[in-house]
């Protein structure tokens, strides 16, 4: 990934020059919604990828600094050239759409006479600083994003993550522990991210739930695949081959848990929307709860799926933990009152009824079954 740098010139662009990418890796939820190159330029096409970034990532703090300060090329942006347009060289943005929005906006404003901005301001607009990227990789504009988000500057959700690993993965044909090393994270957690991005391509096409599923759910898809949620994944099945589960009607279940669709009579009615805050799992964590009942407590699991409250096996499970310590204090007292006993034993007595053999049978046979119980609490 590197190698991309010693592509990467600096040059000076009118801002006239540069475009907004449509297919912008942080538009990565929009899924169904991919542009083809010849109408990368297209005014309206153009339009909506501005307004995108406007509702799903805010530019008003941005259009204020620069209207304040001016365009302050502190980070360059990186763009690769396109075409040519009437003469001028069209470059499209692949690191800083942002930025580039934003002073774009700020421009627009100021010749409609919206706003009037002090000379130094106009200046920094003409002529922005830009890193050309010479190279021919396709998927550069997640490259660059990746290094420069991942570790969280306008950190991208969970989502945009875990779709560059599997890009490197699927495009370089790395594994799990390869494609860890690249972002500095564990194979464990590269194994996690990416099969939880399996999975949520595989909800966003079904379709009672295609219409509700969004970036929210990503930290439960994650938690599928933590260690808490091994009989949870078990029961939708999951499919390390296809990479996804092969239990749709449990998915589809689960799926329904997180985006109830309940008419007013309390059914499940797929033409309803899903409602993300009446899900029945309150955080991704709480379904370390389900997979507990799954494992241990089938009945309660059972009541969980008829529409009962997470909560019930919250307090169940409570209870039992809290009995387990009663147990175990109640055995540990009972082995101090037989120390006592045996410290009180009438050794003289037993030995003149001619019972002492009787007695030493006794303590041999405990003497054994104390050695188990040592021997077992010393293997673990």
């Amino acid at each position: 990934m590197l190698e991309h740098i010693k592509y990467l010139i600096p040059k000076k662009l009118k801002l006239t020059q540069i475009y907004l990418d449509p297919n912008n890796p942080r538009f990565v939820e929009e899924v169904d919604d991919v542009v083809d190159p010849e109408n990368y330029f297209d005014e309206s096409v153009q339009e909506k990828s501005s307004n995108l970034l406007e509702k799903k990532y805010g530019l008003k703090n941005l259009q204020d600094s620069i209207i304040s300060n001016g365009y302050l090329p502190i980070d360059r942006i990186v763009v690769r050239k396109i075409d040519e347009y009437d003469g001028e060289d069209r470059y499209l943005v692949l690191e800083g759409n942002r930025r580039v929005a934003a002073a774009k906006k700020v421009s627009i404003s100021s010749q409609s006479n919206e706003i009037e901005l002090e000379d130094y301001v106009l200046e920094s607009l003409n002529d922005l600083p830009v890193l050309e990227y010479t190279g021919s990789d396709p998927n550069a504009a997640w490259i660059f994003q990746g290094l420069r988000h991942i570790s969280g500057i306008k950190d991208w959700s969970a989502v945009h993550k875990a779709k560059l690993l599997v890009e490197q993965i699927n495009e370089n044909n790395l594994s799990y522990t390869e494609v860890g090393r690249i972002f500095g994270i564990s194979h464990y957690s590269a194994a996690q991210w990416a099969r939880a991005y399996f999975t949520y391509i595989q909800i966003v096409n079904i379709d009672d739930f295609k219409n509700d599923i969004d970036y929210r759910c990503f930290p439960y898809l994650q938690e599928l695949f933590g260690r808490s949620d091994i009989a949870l994944k078990n029961w939708l099945n999951w499919d390390d081959n296809d990479k996804e589960f092969a239990n749709e009607e449990n998915l589809a279940e689960y799926l329904s848990w997180l985006y109830p669709k309940i008419d007013e009579e309390g059914n499940f009615d797929p033409e309803r929307a899903g409602e993300w805050n009446k899900r029945r799992i309150p955080t991704a964590q709480d379904q370390r709860i389900v997979s507990s009942a799954i494992s241990d407590h089938k009945d309660l699991f059972n009541s969980f799926r008829q529409g009962h409250s997470i909560n019930i096996i919250r307090l169940k499970l409570a209870q039992e933990e809290e009995s387990k310590k009663q147990t175990v204090s109640a055995y540990i007292e009972q082995f101090t009152e037989l120390i006592e006993e045996f410290n009180d034993i009438p050794v003289l007595k037993l030995k003149n009824e001619n019972r002492d053999k009787e007695l030493a049978d006794k303590i041999s046979e405990l003497i054994k079954t104390l050695e188990g119980l040592n021997k077992f609490f010393d293997e673990e």
